[in-house]
């Protein structure tokens, strides 16, 4: 079993850092288990089970690391799933750099990463300077929510870290908060694996969803290299119908689906009702289960 798929798996599985750290990070010089171990040591600093320090003895390792993606991902040029799975990698990394001792050589590898082309190295880049008491300039947080892989998790973390402050405030609409979350929802493994390369609002729809009414986000969205897909049709929601109005945390955005079907196949309104009815059929499997 790849290691990619253990250690990552493993975050989650223990209650105090002491049973795995810092044993754990003997594996980092080995490279068969550095894409595991990195994936692990990002779901950690989510959980807040990353002891303090941790990571301080290998800081000369992480950074060698660090370049060493770099120039991997640079030799994979054209290979789109050779140069995902290296910049998920170089995410894990840059996450981990935010737990380092700063000085001058990782305080310029941070700040090189603001400009890299894959917007969730950015993205933590960003918040590893911002964890090392080194605050980026609101052009970069705009340019970070800006991308509606980055946007949702963006709020969360800054969130976390009690700076929501520093969210920009023009991508707090819930039509721009809704767009993300659908991105998000394709990006899983079990879906389209990616983001898409376009994604435009249809219109929205207002709707009953485990007795509550709901605000729906209807969006179009491309994969360009997709072969013969076109523009498809995906689902945010529900949401609330109005600032006074509430939803159960439970509901929020627990119909976010995608049936894949295309744009032209159908109407708008046969979009949301195929949307709302298999979502509802999910949610009746999965309390089956």
């Amino acid at each position: 079993i790849p290691t990619e798929s253990i250690l990552p798996a493993l975050a989650d599985a223990f209650e105090s850092p002491e049973c795995i750290f810092p044993r754990v990070l003997k594996l980092l010089p080995l490279v068969q288990h550095k894409l595991g171990l990195y994936l692990f040591l990002a779901i950690c600093n989510e959980n807040g089970t990353l002891p303090p320090g941790a990571l301080l003895p290998y800081q000369d390792q992480i950074l060698v690391d660090y370049e060493t993606a770099l120039t991997l991902r640079e030799e994979a040029g054209q290979d789109e799933e050779e140069w995902e799975a290296i910049s998920l990698t170089l995410r894990s990394i840059v996450t981990a750099m935010g737990h380092l001792r700063l000085d001058d050589q990782l305080k310029k590898t941070l700040t090189d990463a603001l400009s890299d082309s894959d917007a969730l190295v950015k993205m933590n880049a960003a918040l590893s300077l911002l964890l090392l008491e080194q605050e980026p300039s609101k052009i970069i947080w705009s340019e970070v929510a800006a991308s509606p892989m980055c946007r949702l998790e963006l709020l969360d973390r800054l969130e976390d870290l009690e700076r929501g402050d520093l969210f920009p405030v023009e991508f707090t609409a819930t039509e721009k908060l809704a767009e993300s979350d659908l991105v998000r929802w394709l990006m899983f493994p079990t879906e389209m694996g990616r983001a898409p390369d376009k994604i435009e609002l249809i219109e929205t729809r207002q709707a009953n969803w485990a007795g509550s009414d709901g605000r729906f986000f209807l969006y179009k969205y491309l994969y360009e290299n997709e072969e013969n897909e076109g523009w498809l049709v995906g689902m945010s929601g529900p949401h609330p119908v109005s600032e006074a109005s509430t939803i159960p945390p439970e509901w929020l955005c627990s119909a976010t689906f995608s049936c894949f079907h295309s744009l032209d196949d159908m109407t708008v309104e046969e979009h949301f009702d195929a949307l709302l009815t298999a979502t509802a059929r999910v949610e009746n499997e999965d309390e089956d289960g």
